[in-house]
C-alpha cells in the first residue's frame, strides 16, 4: 500500500489573487509557477510519498506536472478548490493507496523534513491529521486514511470545519503545528515573515 499526495492547482494566471496589489500580473504568474515547481520537487524528494496527483483545469499546469513525473487529472466543472479535491479523491478510490495527503502549492518554506514529520508523527492509526495555518483558521495540509469519507471544506474557517468533521465521523483527529507548513503565502504580511533566502528564491520584493 502506498501514500499519494493530491496537489490542487489553479491556472498560474489566477493564483494568489490577494497579492495582486504587490506584483504585476507577469511577476505574480511566475511566482505561482515557481511555487508549483518547488512543491512538486519537494514532494518527489520525500521517500514517504509514492505518487503525486495534480488536479487542475489548466493544460499548462498538467503538462508541467507530467514533466515532474506526477499523475494528472483534468478538473471538471463546476470549478472550485473543493470540487477539484473531491474529484481527485474519487479518482484515488481505484488506486492502491493507504494514505492520502492533500497539500497546496503556496507553502514557500516547505521542506522534506516537514513532510516526514507529518507522515511519521505517530505510530497510532489516526483517521485524519491536520496542519492549520498560522492563525489556526485555515487548513494547510490534510493526511487521510483511505476510506475516510472526507468532504473538503477549504476556505473560511476550514480548520474548524475539518476538525469537527473528523471528530463527528470517526472520533480520531491529530493536529500538528508544523511551522513551515503553517506558513502559507496569501498576503503581504506573509511575505514580510519570510527570510531573505526564500525571498530571493522566488524573486519576491517587499
Amino acid at each position: 500500500m502506498s501514500t499519494w499526495a493530491i496537489v490542487p492547482v489553479k491556472p498560474f494566471s489566477e493564483g494568489k489573487s490577494r497579492l495582486r496589489a504587490c506584483f504585476n500580473p507577469d511577476h505574480l504568474l511566475e511566482i505561482n509557477r515557481k511555487c508549483f515547481s518547488r512543491t512538486l520537487k519537494t514532494l518527489q524528494a520525500c521517500s514517504g510519498i509514492n505518487q503525486v496527483l495534480v488536479v487542475s483545469r489548466s493544460d499548462e499546469v498538467l503538462s508541467l506536472a507530467l514533466g515532474y513525473g506526477a499523475e494528472v487529472l483534468m478538473e471538471k466543472p463546476p470549478y472550485s478548490l473543493n470540487n477539484g479535491i473531491s474529484q481527485a479523491l474519487a479518482y484515488l478510490t481505484e488506486k492502491d493507496c493507504s494514505k492520502i495527503l492533500i497539500i497546496p502549492t503556496d507553502l514557500p518554506r516547505l521542506e522534506v523534513d516537514d513532510l516526514d514529520q507529518l507522515l511519521n508523527h505517530t505510530k497510532q492509526s489516526s483517521t485524519i491529521r491536520l496542519v492549520p495555518d498560522n492563525f489556526q483558521t485555515g487548513t494547510n495540509a490534510v493526511l487521510l486514511t483511505k476510506g475516510f469519507d472526507f468532504e473538503p471544506q477549504f476556505g473560511r474557517n476550514s480548520f474548524q470545519k475539518h476538525s469537527r468533521q473528523a471528530l463527528k465521523l470517526s472520533g480520531k483527529l491529530e493536529v500538528l503545528l508544523l511551522e513551515n507548513i503553517q506558513h502559507d503565502l496569501d498576503t503581504y504580511a506573509d511575505l514580510k515573515m519570510l527570510d531573505e533566502d526564500i525571498l530571493k528564491q522566488f524573486e519576491l520584493r517587499i
